[in-house]
C-alpha cells in the first residue's frame, strides 16, 4: 500500500518530530560519544527571567542548566558528521567528538554541538515513525547544517 503525504502533512510530521525530540532527549550511554547540550532554553529551564546572552559569556547561564547527552549515530571520523546529520562550520575551529563534553555556550563549538544532537534527534525521530520501513522514505540522508555564528 503506498502513501503519499501533502506539504502539509509533512511539515505537521516535522513539527511533531521537533516537539516529540524535546520530550524525549537522548541522555548520555556508556560507551558513546558525550557532549553537554541544552535540553531547553536555559531560561525556560530554569525559570530565570534575568539571565542574559552576555556575548555568550561561560558564566551568563548556570552550569546546572546543561545537560549531557550521548552524539549518536556518528561516522567515527572525529568530527560532527555522521548518519543524520552533517556540521559545518564556516567560523571558529571545527568541534572534534572527544571534545564535545567540555565545551560551554562560550565556544563557537557548542553551536555546533547542539546543531548536531537536535538534527540527529529529530532524523531518528523522523525516522522512527517508519519513514524509509513501512513508509516510503522521507528525508532519509544525512542533513548538511552550516554554522555561521556570524550571522553573515
Amino acid at each position: 500500500m503506498s502513501r503519499r503525504f501533502t506539504r502539509g502533512a509533512l511539515a505537521a510530521a516535522t513539527l511533531t518530530v521537533a516537539l516529540a525530540t524535546l520530550a524525549a532527549p537522548a541522555l548520555a550511554a556508556p560507551g558513546s560519544a558525550q557532549a553537554h547540550v541544552f535540553m531547553v532554553n536555559p531560561v525556560q529551564s530554569s525559570g530565570d527571567q534575568s539571565l542574559t546572552d552576555a556575548k555568550d559569556s561561560a558564566t551568563a547561564v548556570p552550569s546546572s542548566q546543561y545537560a549531557t547527552a550521548a552524539l549518536r549515530n556518528l561516522d567515527g571520523g572525529g568530527g560532527l558528521s555522521g548518519k543524520w546529520a552533517q556540521v559545518r562550520s564556516e567560523t571558529g575551529a571545527p568541534a572534534q567528538v572527544a571534545d564535545a563534553g567540555t565545551y560551554t555556550r562560550h565556544d563557537d563549538q557548542f553551536e555546533q554541538v547542539m546543531a548536531y544532537f537536535w538534527g540527529n534527534e529529530a532524523q531518528e525521530y523522523l525516522q522512527s515513525l517508519g519513514f524509509g520501513t513501512e513508509l516510503p522514505g522521507a528525508n532519509d540522508r544525512a542533513q548538511p547544517v552550516r554554522i555561521n555564528q556570524w550571522g553573515a
